[in-house]
């Protein structure tokens, strides 16, 4: 083979091989930056002075929750004491919004100290997180 009938041949080749691999990259990158974004709400504590007990048997804190799901999810949040239901909540938020609240719980009179306060949180595309603190006799 001499030099034209590389050209003719090879050149085509290696046009089309690069073309390919460029679409390639391009679906690549496509498929990380959108197909592959995982979504994810967060639970958090909000840290303030609570939590506190008032009244000997009722706890307040606040708490929050930052969605990175996609699109407008619904959401459940439980609250226990120990392993006890003590209350639940549902709300929804869209992508990219926060939302804080205050939650009370009751305690029972002949609760065990420390007691430990969960909060589960439930979305609706499956996925659960939950924080928990813990709580202390008052003194007196």
């Amino acid at each position: 083979m001499d030099e034209n009938e590389w050209d003719e041949h090879l050149y085509p080749m290696i046009r089309t091989a690069a073309i390919v691999a460029t679409v390639v990259g391009v679906l690549t990158v496509a498929f990380f930056l959108i197909i592959a974004d995982e979504p994810y709400s967060a639970l958090y504590l909000v840290p303030d002075p609570s939590p506190y007990a008032l009244d000997g048997n009722d706890v307040l804190f606040t708490y929050g929750v930052t969605s990175n799901e996609r699109g407008k999810t619904a959401y459940v949040l439980e609250f226990y004491a120990d392993d006890t239901l003590y209350g639940s909540e549902t709300f929804e938020i869209r992508r990219g919004e926060t939302y804080e609240s205050e939650a009370r719980v009751q305690l029972p009179p002949n609760a065990t100290y420390p007691l430990k306060i969960r909060v589960d949180l439930k979305a609706e595309s499956g996925s659960t997180e939950s924080v928990h603190f813990w709580v202390r006799e008052q003194a007196g």
